[in-house]
């Protein structure tokens, strides 16, 4: 009985061994990159990138642009959070237009907003390239804002949408306040 059981221990303790060398063995074979920790600065780094298998065919600066009225508290909130957060990625910059007190604004509002088929003309009116581009801000909506920013950081299809409207409306006397990161 005792032969039983210690055979029966034997048997468990090498199975568990095996097991643990044929994980470690895919683990070295596969690479680590679970357990990699990603912050802004090794993400930029091409140490870190050759690492961990990191590579993109296009690294963007990435600009929001955010529309808004001076007098309106949700259009405070959405500047308040890009203000913070232009510091964590330093390659976005947020162009503000004022809509309140310059009519050629709003008039760029009203162009950029036709391009993309916008109907509702409230604010905040927050443009991200080509694939975020939403009235209204929460702060529900920062997990999307995010993710719509790192994309298009690292998007080869990246279009800047709002740049070519403004490209192609230089007679507009625009008044821009730009926020970008100290980085």
């Amino acid at each position: 009985m005792k032969k039983t059981l210690i055979t029966i221990f034997l048997g468990i303790f090498i199975t568990f061994a095996t097991l643990g060398v044929t994980i470690g063995g895919m683990y070295l074979f596969m690479g680590n990159t679970s357990n990699a920790k990603v912050t802004n600065e090794n993400i930029l780094n091409e140490e870190y990138k050759q690492e961990n298998n990191v590579f993109y065919e296009k690294d963007n600066n990435v600009t929001v642009y955010l529309f808004k009225n001076s007098t309106c508290s949700v259009c405070k909130a959405a500047y308040e959070y890009f203000s913070n957060i232009v510091n964590e990625y330093p390659y976005l910059e947020v162009k503000v237009f004022e809509l309140i007190g310059n009519a050629d604004n709003g008039t760029l509002y009203n162009k950029v907003a036709e391009e993309f088929n916008t109907e509702e003309h409230f604010v905040p009116y927050i443009i991200i390239g080509d694939v975020y581009h939403k009235t209204g801000y929460n702060s529900s909506f920062n997990e999307t804002l995010i993710k719509a920013i790192t994309d298009a950081h690292t998007s080869p299809d990246y279009k800047d949408v709002v740049s070519k409207v403004i490209e192609n409306n230089q007679d507009l006397d625009l008044k821009i306040e730009t926020l970008k990161g100290n980085n």
